[in-house]
């Protein structure tokens, strides 16, 4: 729960997985990764949404060689955001959505994690 003026630290990580199929031609892999808040404001029932930043990772040329299975793939995405919420109750999420590929196989997301501090207005004021 936040005052008004409170500043939220976001940290955010993602462990993007990708195998190619083998086929010999280069491979394509496009995935965005979103925060996005939800409050629920003092005295209301119901939450309104708020889309905070969008990353894409886009790989490029990934090398498949034609025969061997292919080859896997890690990348590792972050990223740190502050948000200055409304006053009220505020959950914050992380969603990734795979948004293109050509020449895939499989594609996974491991080790995510969102960490949110706060930082209250009123101890930046003393």
């Amino acid at each position: 729960q936040t005052k008004v003026g409170d500043r939220i630290k976001l940290d955010a990580m993602v462990q993007i997985n990708t195998e190619t199929d083998g086929t010999g031609d280069l491979a394509l892999s496009s995935v965005s990764i979103a925060l996005r808040r939800r409050t629920l404001l003092p005295g209301q029932d119901t939450t309104t949404s708020t889309e905070l930043i969008i990353i894409r990772i886009r790989d490029d040329e990934l090398n498949n060689p034609e025969g061997t299975g292919g080859n896997d793939y890690t990348r590792i995405a972050s990223l740190t955001w502050v948000d200055i919420p409304p006053a009220g109750i505020n959950t914050y999420s992380l969603e990734t959505v795979a948004i293109g590929t050509d020449n895939i196989e499989s594609r996974t997301y491991s080790n995510r994690s969102l960490n949110a501090t706060i930082f209250p207005i009123g101890n930046a004021l003393n």
